[in-house]
């Protein structure tokens, strides 16, 4: 059977699973309390598991791109060549080394960058001259569905922590994540990792406060296209997302 019809079945089916989902929500939202976000854990980790089997059915199919590679988030799937050294002003050249990254260089949001620029399939992320950029996560609509609420997001930050500080140049903010549960989403699916730092995200830079953070969320919270600039051993490094 060839994948792409098994996932239109696959499809249907989690189409007909929702509906389900829906009637169990409206029952839940009348009880006490209700239900948290509205989506069970279950519907979560179902969706989930339903991405990860279509992926290896990818693989084995040899369909794959370099973005479905055999990778764990946050390990590299793609790396931008070095930018060209520039002749030393006693002749000769200087060694190629990679300037700091503009925290709006990594990422068009109209995803209309030229294809010799872009990363191969994903158009909306530029490359930039030693940068490295890990496996695109896609992400279920279901889940993302769940953080169009402030609160579930919240939710998930608490599962690390860290504190601001300066990227490698010195002078740029950043979030130094001195901490993680492995377990958690933004370990085993983001990729994050403890000595990360994030400069930016959608090549917004981060704020330092509570405030800062919200308006950054409310701006992008309908976005179904997601980059997130770190520092990963002192080297920067794109973080990407996507909904289908």
């Amino acid at each position: 059977m060839r994948i792409d019809l098994v996932e239109k079945l696959i499809l249907l089916l989690a189409g007909m699973a929702v509906l389900a989902v829906a009637a169990f929500v409206t029952f839940c939202s009348l009880l006490p309390g209700g239900l948290r976000h509205g989506i069970p854990p279950v519907v979560e980790q179902a969706a989930l598991d339903t991405q990860d089997w279509l992926l290896q059915q990818r693989r084995r199919s040899g369909r794959a791109s370099f973005a479905q590679a055999q990778l764990n988030p946050g390990d590299v799937a793609f790396r931008a060549p070095p930018a060209p050294a520039s002749p030393a002003g006693g002749g000769g050249d200087a060694p190629a080394t990679s300037p700091p990254v503009a925290t709006t260089d990594y990422f068009v949001a109209e995803g209309n960058i030229p294809p010799a620029q872009q990363i191969p399939g994903f158009p909306w992320l530029k490359q930039v001259p030693g940068v490295s950029y890990a496996q695109p996560q896609q992400v279920p609509d279901i889940l993302y569905r769940k953080y169009q609420s402030f609160e579930a997001t919240w939710d998930l930050v608490q599962e690390g922590g860290g504190n601001f500080t300066t990227a490698r140049d010195g002078k740029t903010t950043a979030y130094q994540v001195n901490w993680i549960d492995e377990h958690s989403y933004l370990a085993q699916r983001v990729g994050l990792r403890p000595g990360d730092k994030v400069i930016s995200v959608n090549g917004q830079p981060i704020g330092t406060s509570l405030g800062a953070g919200k308006a950054m969320y409310e701006q992008m919270k309908n976005e179904r296209r997601f980059a997130v600039l770190i520092e990963r051993n002192g080297e920067p490094m794109v973080l990407s997302f996507f909904v289908q």
